[in-house]
C-alpha cells in the first residue's frame, strides 16, 4: 500500500459496507498484504453484527454489573 488515506463520507452504513467489499476485492486482486484484508474483514464483521443485532453475553458482562 502507498500509505494514502482516503476518507469517504456516507450517510448510510450499507454504503460503508459496499466500500469495504470493494476494498477487499481490490486487495485480493492486487494481492495486498494480509493486514489490509484482515482489517476489512474485521470491519465487515462489526457492521454485519450491528445490522443483525448479534451480541455475545461476554460483551456486556461489565455493563450489567454497574
Amino acid at each position: 500500500m502507498d500509505g494514502k488515506i482516503e476518507n469517504k463520507k456516507e450517510g448510510k452504513m450499507a454504503k460503508g459496507l459496499n466500500y469495504e467489499v470493494e476494498d477487499m476485492q481490490a486487495a485480493v486482486l492486487h494481492q495486498a498484504g494480509s493486514e489490509t484484508i484482515n482489517l476489512s474483514l474485521d470491519i465487515m464483521n462489526i457492521i454485519v453484527r450491528e445490522q443483525w443485532e448479534i451480541t455475545y453475553p461476554f460483551e456486556y458482562e461489565n455493563i450489567r454489573s454497574l
